[in-house]
């Protein structure tokens, strides 16, 4: 589900929100709910796009039987099923941190800030036909301790990638321009919705460009042995090279920007290339000091000609186009092949970004 702007599906019980979902419908594109008393309405336009548009589903398939929906009507997937209201097991949750999964009986992992244990293996004695599990909101949902589980997820995660031939085309080439993979840093900085008061990324803006400026700093501390900040000129000198050698830029002339950053090392600056995915603009006020130390920073506003193939994507179930929808994947995946990635605290995004960075250097290991 791609929503423009804020979704208006936060947090709610089971039943209010499937009544919300049953709104939506891949022929229509608006959403629209408002109180008893019609005062006070909440609108938004979405998008139901298919997962096999994104990702591999081939390793998925075979150890997953799976049903398209197209629509969230309870009663129209009972039909596809052909099963009855009362074959149904639900585990309805109401809260957010409501039921907690459990694949090990004996298991003496708490419940931490859930509420209620689920015990997976009980459920196979039971003879209801469906089971119907609400929110699987938060990567603690399930407790993984069986070895065949932890299996299972390993291959599931590895295999659960994007594929899409659009975007991996855009992605290698800008990924190529900075350098090629593992020879940049890839850092995700969320700060925040400028028009959310209540963003707790927003409000903690100007500790995550901290926190990284001193990961960074500290990581780096290394090159001190290896690089003579007092001969920066050199040094910025032989990356300059490096850069412009590996994307053949001298060819097109399109040095400028790559000649501005890497003249800027100075005995304050550490020569490092870094790919910044964020929510934010290049002017955004709590990036300065970022940039300042790191002078030779991309971001994805740097490629808007590489990202013009993405214009190309629309949902074949609605022909909306997707460009909005899916370029913070393509920022997703340049900053996910650096050689390390730095990303920001709770972040869903940062969080699929680090996974994506530790399958890479697996593979490349």
């Amino acid at each position: 589900m791609f929503f423009n702007g804020i979704p208006p599906f936060g947090m709610a019980p089971f039943d209010q929100l499937s009544q919300r979902l049953s709104q939506l419908k891949p022929n229509q594109n608006n959403f629209t709910e408002c109180d008893l008393e019609g005062k006070h309405c909440i609108t938004a336009n979405y998008t139901l796009y298919h997962w096999e548009e994104l990702m591999s589903m081939k390793w998925v398939k075979q150890h997953v039987k799976i049903v398209h929906r197209t629509d969230f009507f309870d009663k129209n997937l009972l039909n596809i099923l052909n099963i009855k209201e009362q074959e149904v097991y639900y585990t309805k949750c109401d809260v957010r941190y409501h039921h907690r999964y459990y694949d090990y009986l004996n298991s003496t992992i708490g419940l931490d800030e859930f509420e209620k244990r689920v015990d997976l293996a009980k459920l196979k004695s039971r003879k209801e036909k469906l089971f119907y599990f609400g929110s699987l909101y938060s990567t603690r949902r399930v407790v993984r301790e069986l070895p065949e589980s932890k299996e299972f997820w390993s291959k599931l995660s590895r295999e659960f990638i994007p594929d899409n031939p659009i975007i991996i085309k855009i992605v290698n080439n800008i990924v190529k321009k900075i350098g090629g993979e593992r020879n940049f840093l890839g850092v995700h900085a969320r700060l925040g919705n400028e028009f959310r008061t209540d963003d707790s990324f927003r409000g903690a803006a100007n500790k995550t460009i901290e926190s990284f400026i001193l990961k960074i700093s500290n990581d780096y501390r290394e090159y001190e042995n290896t690089f003579n900040y007092g001969k920066s000129t050199e040094v910025a000198k032989q990356i300059r090279q490096t850069i412009l050698t590996s994307t053949k830029l001298i060819e097109t002339n399109e040095t400028s920007f790559f000649e501005q950053c890497s003249s800027k090392f100075t005995n304050d600056t550490l020569p490092i290339i870094i790919f910044l995915a964020t929510d934010a603009k290049r002017t955004h006020k709590s990036l300065k000091i970022f940039l300042e130390k790191f002078p030779c920073i991309f971001m994805l506003e740097d490629f808007e000609e590489d990202c013009k193939p993405l214009n190309s994507l629309e949902n074949p179930l609605d022909n909306v186009n997707m460009y909005k929808h899916l370029i913070p994947l393509v920022d997703l995946m340049v900053t996910s092949q650096g050689s390390r990635f730095y990303g920001t605290p709770f972040s869903t995004f940062s969080l699929y970004a680090m996974r994506l960075n530790n399958l890479l250097n697996t593979f490349d290991s």
